[in-house]
């Protein structure tokens, strides 16, 4: 019985520092796995970046710039009544 009691305890002392790594484990593959989305994710976004420029896009939005859409729309419209008159 002694001996099965020993036995026993040297097992729990072993499942404890066996969860114990699983946790540091499992910690080291959660931040190696964002540490890898992040990268990835960079590589998209310049993947992406290059794409668009060589495609000749510019998706710069200037807010602040004279002539906005609707600026634009209301000189037209002023120019094609000068034209017709």
């Amino acid at each position: 019985m002694s001996d099965l009691s020993g036995r026993a305890e040297e097992l729990e002392k072993e499942v404890a520092d066996l969860r114990r790594e699983n946790g540091w484990l499992k910690e080291i593959v959660m931040l190696r796995g964002s540490r890898y989305a992040a990268a990835a994710t960079a590589q998209q976004r310049e993947a992406l970046s290059q794409a668009v420029k060589d495609a000749g896009i510019n998706l710069a939005v200037d807010t602040n710039t004279p002539g906005t859409s609707a600026q634009r729309t209301s000189e037209n419209s002023s120019d094609e009544e000068s034209d017709s008159e």
